[in-house]
Parts: structure tokens; C-alpha cells; sequence
């Protein structure tokens, strides 16, 4: 069974690369299905979520050109088959569910599984579903299955009015919207950085899309055309190395970070005590001897990203006193916090927050990574825990950050994969 083993505490110093971001990678992919001309993806990071959707694609017919020396894809959609995406990929990967409204346009019907991903707390997908279901799609939900298809004529501009800003379901909604006849307003639109990059692309593509705060106007167009689009910066990726800085009392340098999307993440570091200085698109941060305490709550954007939640928690468990975090997101998303007790950080969840003492000296043992996040919370402090430190089942990790142990190699750390 492979493992990450790590042997702490170390104090990281450097430099590191960002990779492209994995939630912006995704929505482009089901993207170019609405298409049948070619689109060119660069800065495409290679990870296993990335993997599995282009494989879910090929299996239904898309073909793909890889650059590997620039991360760049070409996708051709054109002789797409009329299969459906392998249901077990669909089960593994939430994001795989973008598929439905590319090939509900594509082929008129699909019937695709619930979608899976990580266990972080209830993640319907009933905002999705209803929202195809005002643009006029007939929706089915049977227990495993969801079965959709297109009325005579097609989708249907109407006005949808979200209550919840859910990235999902507005990138799902856009992606259908675009090719609904018609205009389409999305009133409560997420706004986060990848949603706002999948706007990019599609009107790059052709799309005729208008956005005021949080409403989005989409006027539907019979042909979109292809595109070259840069995956933006993974701003989760970027957070996660920075926040490692005050787990450690590292000094290093972020290097090609999203640098605007990133200020909720720059307000917690300085909270604590940290440095923290631009260049470009570079961030350095210095950790103080001792960081301070806070209380904070991860909220859409532009708050602080739930998905950082986890790893904040971790940072958190040598600060002088008590801290407090909130998840007003995933509020149970705290099922890792057993595991970073095994260390000893002595963690009390209650409903939708954590308290986390402070003051702690962790000690390396063996824990197992649940989920994505979860599993870099638990390298993040393993790095800061007093000897050695084995993660089991680190293949979550890899849905989300490549290459991540040599990464932190680089900036100092003694960690290794083991198969």
C-alpha cells in the first residue's frame, strides 16, 4: 500500500511553482463538448481528476493531441459517439457531473450516476437539476441515476434565481444556458475565480454572456466556434503552500500565484503574524517564532475558501491560544480532524466549527487521508509534528496537487512516497 512518509518538524525555505488550477481545468474540459471544432487547453495540470475526466472523454469519442512540454491539450468533439461517460469515472469525480448539460446538448439525453468525490458532507445536486429543469429539460432522479432530456425545440432562456451560490450548479447552468435559445438570467451567481474562468472561455468560444455582481446574462447562440485558453493559477494549490509557512516558521516564495484572488488568505497570514510581500505574480511569506490565535469562517468567495479550511486547521495547532474556525460552506467538513488528533492537536468540533487549543507539540504517527484537503491538512502537519509521520491512502492527495511531496522536498523537507 503506498504511503507518504515525512520525517519533522522542518522549516521550509525557497521557492515553489504553482500548477494550473484543477478546479478551473475541469469545467473547461466538459466545456469543449459544446463544440465541434477544436480547443486548445494550455497550462493543464497533470493530475488524477484531470486524468479522469480526458478518459471519460476518449471513451466517448473525443480525440486528444497532448503537448507535455507545455501542458497543453487539443480537444476534437466532432465524431463524438453516442455512448454515455462510463458510470464508474462519473462515481469517482464530482466535477464529471459538468458532462450532463455538454451532452444533453450533444445527443438530446443522457443518464449519468450520482456523482461522487470527497466526503466532506451533504453536496446535493439539486440546484443543477432544477435549474435545467426551469431552461425546460425534462428531469428524472432515480435513486443512483439521473436521466435528463431535451423538449421538442430545445433548452429554453428563463430566469433562474439561485439560493445558494453554488460553483457547480453555475457552471452546470452556464454550460446549458449558452446553448438554450433565448436569454438566460442567473441571479445569486457563484463568483469564484473558476466560474469566472469558464466565462472566460466561453466567450472565447462565442458566447454571449453579461455578468453584474452576482447575475449573469447569457444570451443562447445556435454554434459556438473553438479557442486557445490558458488555465488560470490554482489559487487552493497556492494557499495551501503558503499557509504551510506559519505550520513551520517557514520563509519562502510562492511563485505564478493568483495574486488577486488570494487577499482573504493574505488577511489570515498577517492575522497570525506572518510577512507577507508581492512581486508579480510571486507572494513571499516569513512565520513568525510563534503565531498568533484567530477566528475566522470559510465562506464564497471572496472569503476564505472552504477548501483551505482544512489546512488552515492544521496550521493553527501551535498558535499561542485558542483558535476558532468556522465552515459556513461544508459544515461537516471536519471528519479529518480525528486524524490531526492522533497527532495530538486536540481538536473539538462542534456542529459547524473547530476549536483548536493551540500551544500543541504534535508527534508523528501514522494517519490515513480521507479525502483531498483533508490528506494536505495532514502533510502540512506532518511537517511541523516531532519525528516521523506516515499518511495511508495519499491518492486522494493526488487528485488535487502534483508532484506535492517534491515540491516540499524542494523546500526543505524530508518526504517521500513508499510504494
Amino acid at each position: 500500500m503506498p504511503t507518504i512518509v515525512l520525517n519533522g518538524p522542518v522549516r521550509l525555505r525557497g521557492s515553489v511553482a504553482v500548477h494550473g488550477s484543477k478546479n478551473a481545468a475541469l469545467p473547461a474540459l466538459a466545456a469543449s463538448l459544446l463544440t465541434t471544432a477544436p480547443l486548445q487547453l494550455q497550462n493543464v495540470p497533470p493530475l488524477q481528476d484531470v486524468q479522469q475526466m480526458l478518459a471519460a472523454l476518449e471513451e466517448i469519442g473525443v480525440e486528444i493531441q497532448t503537448d507535455p512540454a507545455s501542458s497543453a491539450l487539443t480537444l476534437s468533439t466532432a465524431s463524438l459517439l453516442e455512448l454515455e461517460p462510463n458510470p464508474e469515472r462519473i462515481r469517482k469525480m464530482r466535477a464529471s457531473f459538468l458532462l450532463l448539460a455538454p451532452l444533453l446538448w450533444r445527443h438530446g439525453r443522457v443518464a449519468l450516476p450520482l456523482p461522487g468525490g470527497c466526503t466532506i458532507g451533504p453536496r446535493p445536486v439539486d440546484l443543477h437539476l432544477k435549474g435545467l429543469a426551469a431552461l425546460g429539460a425534462d428531469v428524472r432522479q432515480q435513486p443512483t441515476t439521473i436521466r435528463v432530456s431535451l423538449p421538442l425545440g430545445g433548452l429554453r432562456g428563463t430566469e433562474i434565481a439561485l439560493p445558494y451560490p453554488s460553483v457547480g450548479a453555475t457552471e452546470q447552468l452556464l454550460l446549458a444556458a449558452v446553448r438554450a435559445s433565448g436569454q438566460t438570467i442567473i441571479r445569486g451567481a457563484a463568483m469564484e475565480p473558476e466560474v469566472v474562468a469558464l466565462l472566460t472561455l466561453l466567450r472565447s468560444m462565442g458566447a454571449a454572456i453579461e455578468r453584474d455582481m452576482d447575475t449573469l446574462v447569457i444570451d443562447g447562440t445556435p454554434h459556438l466556434r473553438g479557442a486557445s485558453h490558458i488555465i488560470p493559477p490554482d489559487r487552493i494549490e497556492a494557499g495551501t503552500f503558503l499557509l504551510a509557512a506559519p505550520a513551520t516558521g517557514g520563509e519562502f516564495t510562492v511563485c505564478g500565484a493568483p495574486v488577486s484572488e488570494l487577499d482573504a488568505v493574505v488577511e489570515v497570514l498577517r492575522t497570525l503574524g506572518c510577512c507577507v510581500s508581492f512581486s508579480d505574480s510571486d507572494i513571499s511569506v516569513a512565520a513568525p517564532e510563534t503565531i498568533r490565535s484567530l477566528r475566522t469562517e470559510a465562506r464564497p468567495f471572496p472569503g476564505f475558501p472552504t477548501d483551505l479550511q482544512p489546512i488552515l486547521v492544521a496550521s493553527l495547532a501551535a498558535a499561542e491560544g485558542e483558535s476558532v474556525v468556522r465552515d459556513s460552506v461544508f459544515p461537516e467538513r471536519f471528519g479529518y480532524v480525528s486524524e490531526l488528533n492522533k497527532l495530538g492537536a486536540d481538536i473539538i468540533v462542534h456542529r459547524s466549527s473547530a476549536a483548536i487549543p493551540g500551544r500543541r507539540h504534535l508527534t508523528g504517527c501514522a494517519v490515513t487521508a480521507r479525502d483531498l484537503r483533508a490528506g494536505a491538512a495532514l502533510v502540512i502537519a506532518g511537517l511541523s509534528a516531532t519525528g516521523i509521520t506516515t499518511i495511508l491512502e495519499p491518492h486522494h492527495i493526488d487528485r488535487g496537487y502534483a508532484a506535492l511531496e517534491a515540491k516540499f522536498a524542494s523546500l526543505g523537507a524530508t518526504i517521500e512516497r513508499k510504494p
